[in-house]
This record gives C-alpha cells, structure tokens and sequence, in this order.
C-alpha cells in the first residue's frame, strides 16, 4: 500500500478521534464532573493540574516500551486505545452522574494519551522523506483542531436537547467510527521488534536531543504559566466576559495558526533551529508585552507563545521522529511527553500560586525564556565541540559570575 492512502487512513481515524474527545468535553461539562460544589479557589486548581499528571505515570513506563517491543505495536495501541474509549464512552452514557465517572474518566484521559504517542511513532511510516514530517505533523494538528469543532456540534446539539448523557452517546459513535477506521490503517513496511542497542540509546539521550528538549520543555512551562497566570490575573481585576474572550481567544487561536505556519518556516529553518527561534520569539514578545502593559499586552504575549509553542512542538515531534531509533520511538515520545506535561504543570502552579502584577509576570517570561535560549545555543555548541551541553544552574552560575558566556568563546578558549 502507498504511504499516501495509510496516510489518509491513519488521518480518518485521528479525525473521528478528535471528534470524540471533542464530544466528551461537551457530556462532561454539563455531568457531575462540573456540577459539584466547585468554586475556583487555588487548591482545586492545584489538584486539577496534579491529576493531570496521572495519566503520564501508566503511558510513560508501561505503554510507551509496549510500542517498541509488540510487532506493529504503534498500529495495533492506534487501535486499542480508540476502541477502548469506545467501550467507556458506552460506559460514561448511564454513569455519568455516578462517582464511577471518576475512574471511567481517567481511563479515557490515558487512552487519549497512549493514542498521542502510538500516533506519533507510527507517523513517520507515511511520510515520504524526513523533511516533510513538519508539514504531515501540522496537517494532523489541523485536522484535529477542525475535525474537534465540527465533531463537537451534534454533541452540543443532543446535550441542550437530551442532556449530558446524549453528547456522550455522540462521542461513542465517534470513538466507535475511528474504531472501524483504525483497523484499515496498514502495518508499518518494517518494523523492528528487540530491544534497542546500547549505541541506540545513547543515541536517544544525545545531548542534541536533550538541548532541543530542554527548549520544549521551556516553551511548554510558559504555556501553562501564562494560560492560568492570566486567567487568575483577570478574574483579580473583575475582568468583564468579553475582556476574557480577547484575552484569551488569541491563545486559543495561536494554536491553530502555529501549525499552519510551521511547514512555511520548516522551509528555511531546521527542526533545531525553529526550536531555538521560538525561545527567541517569546522572549521577545513578552518585553514588547512589558512595554505595552495591560490586557494588550497580556493578549499579545499569550497569542505569540501560543504561536511559537504550537509550531515548535510540531518541530519537536519531528525531529523526534526522524533520530530516535525505531526500537525506541515509542519510550521516547512517551517519556518526553511526560516531561512536558510535568513542566506545564509546574509553570500553571506558578501562575495559580504566585500572585504577580501583569508586568512582574512579561518580566519573568521574558528572563525565563533568555535563560532557555542561552542553554539551547551554548548547548549545541557544547554538543558540536564533543561536550556534555551545560545544565541550567551552571549556566546561571556562569551568566551571574562571567559575562563571557553571553558572547560566546573562541574554539581555542577555556571550557
């Protein structure tokens, strides 16, 4: 089978998927899940965004290896985790206002996560060369985020008309459709099964792929900084509905444009060099934000990272998929997304517990994203010279006590 037509079946599959979790958004907002006593004090949040770590402690150290270990296992966790879901969503239509909805819950939380990993390193089997992962990454991003708002109507529909427990039953005809669409997606043209070799791992743990990760990982913590920070900071000024809908609807749509801009730039820049970019495009767009202060700057800083961040994950993904040893694609998606998701949450406490004026908040991005990107440029020239690439204390430490770093050093000077 040509890559083009299992690319177009793995692209129906992930459609109706987000469809369905589209659906499930909707039967849960109106299900006990919201409808408990719930105020918007600081602890639940805190709770929310450690549960949200949850279901990275079952894909990281089970699921992720599962994929590298089982032939084709990316194929055949593509088609477990929908199915799965199927099976809840079925579950979730009569246990909606039960406290079975928890449990029920967090296992469609973890399958949506499994599914986002064996995804993604099933991806680069469809794709003609390395370099148009970028652009087959953004094209499932903006499938998802459509397939997400055309899927969500009959749901919205049914759930004014029926209730909560109608939109779930939307979601399982969904989840069951990607179900159906999930076994037509072809078994990779090779799949390595093993375990992966000593010169593979070290592969996996190059200091290339750590220096890149470690601009990820900034960008990620500055989404959820900002996403929560600013959201605490209007509701503390009383900000009226509308003032939130133009703060925070370019966020929103910074995602969708992120991914339609990252094929364009994949054009002129490496994976590497997109990464390093956007530490610079955020550090800059939050001075341009102190400058301009208030709910416009607020807007502009939140829109640029959506940006930024939408575009450098994609970039991510790819050059993910492009080095990291097939034997070893599966752990490593799942250990970086765990990763991530822990360093979002850290960057959402931050905003959720640390009450900061608007400015105090552009400030602390921007340093926080000069900081980021000083680690990714000496960090690959450490790499290009041989050397492990410098941890963040050290480079702090070298900044505060030496200006040297800030400039660069000849290849002759001392380490």
């Amino acid at each position: 089978m040509s890559r083009a037509r299992a690319f177009s079946r793995l692209a129906r599959t992930h459609a109706a998927a987000a469809a369905g979790d589209a659906s499930v958004a909707v039967a849960l907002a109106g299900s006990l899940f919201f409808s408990i006593d719930y105020d918007a004090a600081r602890w639940r949040v805190v709770l929310y965004l450690v549960l949200t770590l949850a279901p990275f402690a079952v894909v990281a150290p089970l699921l992720g290896p599962a994929i590298d270990r089982a032939r084709g296992g990316a194929r055949w966790l593509i088609v477990g985790s929908v199915a799965t879901r199927t099976a809840v969503a079925l579950l979730l239509v009569s246990h909606l206002d039960s406290l079975l909805l928890f449990p029920e819950a967090f296992t469609l939380l973890v399958m949506g996560k499994s599914y986002q990993v064996a995804k993604s390193t099933y991806l680069p089997t469809v794709v003609e060369s390395d370099s148009a992962l970028v652009a087959t990454n953004a094209r499932m991003a903006l499938l998802s985020a459509v397939s997400g708002g055309v899927g969500a109507i009959p749901a919205v529909i049914c759930s004014r008309l029926f209730g909560p427990h109608a939109a779930m039953a939307v979601a399982m005809c969904w989840f069951a459709l990607a179900t159906w669409c999930s076994f037509m997606i072809p078994q990779p043209p090779s799949t390595k099964v093993g375990q992966p070799t000593v010169e593979e791992r070290a592969e996996l743990a190059s200091g290339g792929i750590r220096v890149v990760a470690s601009a990820m990982g900034g960008l990620r913590s500055a989404v959820g900084f900002l996403t929560f920070w600013i959201a605490f900071e209007l509701r503390a000024q009383s900000a009226a509905p509308v003032e939130f809908a133009l703060v925070l609807g370019p966020i929103a749509a910074g995602a969708i444009t992120g991914s339609l801009v990252a094929p364009r730039v994949r054009r002129v820049l490496k994976e590497e060099q997109m990464l390093a970019g956007a530490l610079i495009v955020v550090g800059a767009a939050a001075a341009l934000a102190a400058f301009i202060g208030g709910l416009r700057g607020a807007g502009l800083l939140g829109a640029g990272v959506a940006v930024v961040s939408a575009s450098a994950k994609l970039a991510f993904d790819s050059l993910v998929q492009r080095d990291a040893p097939h034997a070893d694609k599966g752990r490593a998606f799942a250990t970086y997304e765990a990763r991530f998701q822990l360093l979002w949450v850290i960057g959402a406490l931050v905003g959720v517990l640390v009450p900061l004026p608007l400015r105090a908040g552009f400030v602390l991005v921007a340093v926080g994203a000069a900081l980021a990107g000083l680690r990714v440029v000496h960090g690959r020239r450490a790499v290009a010279a041989g050397k492990s690439p410098p941890t963040l204390p050290d480079l702090v430490h070298r900044v505060l006590h030496d200006p040297t770093p800030l400039v660069g050093r000849g290849r002759g000077g001392p380490p």
